[in-house]
């Protein structure tokens, strides 16, 4: 029996549990860090919420500056070239009628007043000639342009007068006949 121990413990000490354990460091790292990303959400909420609110009111002043300003002016030329391109789009070319007209007159006689009618088509042009057999050519030049389906006598004609003095287009005193000549055009763009 040698084997046996008959001391009773004092020379050992008791322990109780470890305080500092590998587990406990670790919860306690994984707890400071969960607690570290939290406080940084906190701030950086705050932080992009003050800049939210900032490009906000930022927003809303530039939008209200642009309704007060241009945007009513961008709204109207926008409008304007709508009905622009639809009036070019429904009316004659007036271009191609004037160079018509410009080539067709006849050299004695020369237009006062030119008039275009779109619900009918129609050129009315007014003029001046030296007597009645010019009037006549003028109409027969314009019947023979193909841009014209027509050409007629308007109302008023045969209006003769004395040319005044200083007239730069007829010799004083010589005749004047007045005359109005209804165009109807064959190509239009409707």
């Amino acid at each position: 029996m040698s084997d046996l121990n008959l001391a009773t413990g004092m020379n050992e000490r008791v322990r109780g549990p470890r305080l500092f354990t590998a587990s406990f460091v670790l919860s306690l790292v994984i707890l400071i860090i969960v607690l570290a990303v939290w406080g940084g959400l906190i701030v950086g909420q705050k932080y992009l919420g003050s800049k939210t609110d900032a490009a906000q009111a930022q927003y809303q002043a530039e939008y209200q500056n642009f309704l007060a300003g241009n945007a009513k002016e961008v709204f109207d030329f926008s409008n304007r070239i709508q009905i622009a391109n639809t009036l070019l789009k429904n009316r004659a070319d007036m271009s191609a009628s004037l160079s018509a007209m410009e080539r067709d007159i006849v050299p004695p006689a020369y237009l006062t007043s030119f008039k275009y009618d779109d619900t009918d088509n129609t050129l009315t042009v007014e003029g001046v000639a030296n007597n009645y057999n010019t009037v006549a050519k003028q109409i027969l030049s314009f019947k023979n342009d193909n841009l014209f389906s027509s050409a007629a006598l308007g109302n008023g004609n045969g209006q003769s007068q004395q040319a005044q003095s200083g007239s730069g287009d007829s010799a004083a005193g010589s005749p004047q006949v007045g005359f109005s000549i209804i165009l109807g055009l064959k190509n239009s763009n409707k």
